[in-house]
């Protein structure tokens, strides 16, 4: 019954695949995603792309995004990837390795709240929603600056309020930022656990993202640097 049950559920989602798929092969070579970053154009092979590619237009969600214009003429808003770590190879949709660490990559156009590293660090370092802000601390292990910030909730009828908590690293090259992490903390599990690493990609006038996992930090730099490569090398 089990069997028969897991069938269905991967047949459906096969399905559902395939229909997503297809809304984003017009105007691309099979087997391919293409786009624009600012004129620079980047074309990867689908099994890569984690979802769905965006483009300029009507959001996904909206049933006019079939008239949106894609492939390489058209200007993506969003570029999805999802890679195993460190081989960077597609990860397989239908036959996840639990034992197989990944990461996911989103490549955006540069935005005036990112173009200035800077001042992305200012604004999540001063976001409104946490009242209690640690100082500047230096990890040596990491190399990395960081301040914490914490939230404590107390959720109607229960007795121990909801820790909400986060880390924001960043590195520094002449007082100028280059990267910012931002950590958050998953109190079910009693650590910090989700973090997404943020920086830039100059050479096609982009933002990047990175989702890792706690246990990863120690591997930023490479897996910042290898992700970014990634994008580069698939420049046409």
């Amino acid at each position: 019954m089990n069997m028969n049950m897991n069938m269905k559920v991967k047949f459906i989602f096969s399905i559902f695949i395939l229909l997503i798929s297809t809304l984003s092969m017009a105007d691309n070579r099979p087997g391919f995603v293409c786009g624009r970053f600012n004129g620079n154009i980047v074309e990867v092979p689908r099994n890569y792309v984690y979802f769905i590619a965006e483009y300029e237009g009507y959001s996904y969600f909206d049933r006019r995004a079939v008239k949106n214009k894609e492939g390489c003429d058209a200007n993506f808003t969003i570029l999805p990837l999802r890679v195993t770590w460190p081989e960077m190879h597609p990860v397989d949709r239908m036959k996840p390795d639990l034992n197989e660490e990944e990461i996911r990559i989103s490549v955006i156009p540069m935005t005036n709240s990112t173009a200035s590293m800077n001042m992305f660090k200012d604004n999540s370092i001063n976001e409104g929603f946490f009242s209690k802000r640690s100082d500047v601390y230096y990890d040596d292990e990491l190399d990395l600056y960081f301040v914490e910030q914490e939230e404590n909730i107390l959720i109607k009828n229960e007795v121990e309020s909801y820790i909400m908590k986060r880390r924001i690293y960043w590195s520094e090259n002449k007082n100028e930022v280059m990267s910012i992490i931002r950590c958050d903390w998953v109190q079910i599990k009693n650590e910090y656990y989700f973090c997404d690493i943020n920086a830039r990609i100059p050479e096609i006038d982009a933002s990047i993202q990175v989702n890792i996992k706690w246990n990863q930090m120690h591997q930023w730099r490479k897996i910042l640097l290898k992700s970014k490569g990634f994008v580069i090398i698939h420049l046409k």
